[in-house]
């Protein structure tokens, strides 16, 4: 094992948003707005009490893809008190309620523990890693090109599912702004000429005189449509990346299957045998599980901020405007620092890799060079790409409409802090996560051509524009833009010891996890701090 305790700062506000509540099971919100975390045992004895066994084992039996429980109790009429919500919990969190679609505002919270503390998921930190290493990947295997030449080979395939997303796209705008005879027309036309390859889901849409039943049915149609692209993707790699014909014989692991990514399933044709008995569990047999990473913890008091985001778009000459819909979000500040431990499992790396482990997971150092190098590319994409060389809109158009306005923005502040890298020395790693990082940050689309990178935002969600990425989610005052979100800086502070750094919900912490000798007395003093802040918390 090697371990290493990671600091990261903010260089601007971050987000993090909490899963919602109607995510899984094991959530329940009560008459106060507290969300409560069910314990399973005991959210049994509660339906035993209330004679609904029968009915729950029939709701969740594996036939139903997204049971819910909250729909469960309501239906059947046994939805808890508060007081038995509380001998219920196991645990409380915070999460904000869903704001209408139409709403002026809608504020998020930031993602806090069941003592509502703010803290930093170590899956989403692991995530952005892992990212960045897919992408180094690639790169380092000349395989950029590869996805571009799958996309294309499958251009024709994907524009006419592209085309009749957008034809049901535009019906529901119609029918949303009460055009319902347009709307008409564009869902006929889907049945009639599309080679959308689900049309015929959508045929339950019309009644028997062939009309479209949106102003009873809209919301139905709209997600069956959000259902299809949220599928597409995985139901896609899966057809075309089968381990028995595939087409990316180049990404040679050690014979070993990968995991799901971004944008492919990546495999091999034959199984080594050693983890034939894997197959079916993707999790075993990825690589990247070798590579742990802990939740991150803030060092001090750190007092969370409600700031305004504007949705920031790049039209087809070039100019930008902001939306009028404004989001609002409680964020971290810029300059808050937090802890985290990176933990590479040696071992079960020289299981994945016998001949030779990959230099960027041989040590801590050596992955976060790969990462600090993926993030410096996606600022350099997004200064040169998007920001560089722009300019607002002549005049507000639609200013008072609330999804159609397009509105004068100045970018100015933002494109200087893309130029200086956020003020970030040479040696210092360059990261970034969490909400609003963008399409080119959370995806392998730096590697994909524009057409390309069209066709994958319009699977995923439909925008008919032939930029992308279009639009940034940008903090702003008035007129003005004046950061991004997410972008941080991380320094290895020292080694661990064997003792795991606790995750934010943990009971207890001991207060030697750390090799001291290596660190200045600066870091000393905050890891003090944290350590105080956790002996009060817990």
């Amino acid at each position: 094992m090697i371990s290493k305790i990671i600091e990261l700062e903010t260089l601007t506000p971050l987000f993090i948003k909490g899963k919602d509540l109607d995510y899984g099971e094991g959530m329940l919100r009560g008459s106060d707005g507290v969300v409560y975390l069910i314990d399973n045992d005991k959210l049994c004895e509660f339906i035993a009490d209330n004679n609904k066994i029968t009915e729950y084992v029939q709701e969740f039996d594996g036939r139903n893809k997204k049971p819910k429980l909250k729909v469960f109790l309501d239906r059947n009429g046994i939805y808890p008190n508060d007081s038995e919500l509380k001998r219920m919990a196991k645990g409380i969190t915070e999460i904000s309620e869903k704001a209408h679609r139409d709403d002026e505002e809608q504020k998020n919270n930031f993602v806090q523990n069941g003592k509502k503390i703010p803290f930093i998921p170590g899956t989403s930190l692991k995530g952005a890693i892992r990212n960045a290493i897919l992408w180094k990947y690639l790169w380092d295997n000349k395989n950029k090109s590869l996805l571009n030449t799958f996309f294309s080979a499958q251009s024709v395939f994907l524009d006419n599912e592209i085309q009749g997303i957008a034809l049901i796209s535009d019906a529901l705008d119609k029918a949303e702004h009460k055009d319902f005879e347009s709307a008409d027309k564009k869902m006929n036309s889907l049945f009639n000429n599309s080679s959308f390859s689900k049309r015929n889901q959508f045929q339950n849409c019309k009644n028997n005189d062939g009309i479209i039943i949106y102003k009873k049915d809209f919301n139905s149609v709209e997600k069956k449509l959000q259902d299809y692209q949220r599928d597409f993707a995985k139901d896609f790699s899966k057809k075309k990346f089968h381990p028995n014909k595939s087409i990316l014989p180049i990404l040679k692991l050690e014979q070993l299957p990968q995991a799901t990514q971004d944008l492919a399933y990546i495999s091999m044709k034959k199984f080594n045998d050693h983890w034939k008995t894997a197959e079916n569990n993707k999790s075993l047999i990825d690589f990247f599980r070798l590579v742990k990473v802990s939740d991150g913890i803030f060092i001090g008091d750190t007092s969370l901020k409600w700031l305004q985001l504007k949705t920031i778009c790049k039209d087809n000459f070039g100019h930008i405007y902001k939306k009028g819909h404004t989001t609002t979000l409680e964020c971290v500040p810029k300059a808050v620092q937090a802890l985290f431990k990176i933990t590479i499992d040696t071992e079960l790396a020289k299981a994945f890799f016998p001949s030779r482990v990959p230099g960027y997971l041989q040590t801590v150092d050596e992955l976060l060079k790969v990462v600090d190098e993926f993030f410096r590319t996606v600022a350099k994409f997004e200064d040169s790409n998007y920001y560089n060389g722009t300019t607002s809109i002549h005049a507000d158009v639609n200013p008072n409409h609330k999804r159609n306005a397009k509105l004068r923005v100045n970018t100015n502040e933002v494109l200087n802090l893309y130029k200086i890298t956020f003020g970030l020395e040479p040696d210092e790693i360059l990261f970034r996560m969490g909400w609003g990082g963008g399409f080119m940050s959370k995806t392998q689309s730096l590697h994909l051509d524009m057409p390309n990178r069209v066709r994958v935002r319009d699977m995923n969600r439909y925008n008919g524009s032939p930029l992308a990425p279009k639009s940034r989610c940008l903090i702003a005052e008035g007129q003005n833009a004046t950061e991004p979100l997410g972008w941080c800086k991380l320094r290895v502070l020292g080694d661990a010891k064997e003792l795991a750094l606790p995750s934010i919900n943990a009971a207890e912490i001991k207060t030697d996890f750390l090799t001291l000798g290596k660190l200045g007395q600066q870091q000393v003093e905050m890891l003090k701090l944290m350590q105080q802040k956790l002996k009060r918390t817990f």
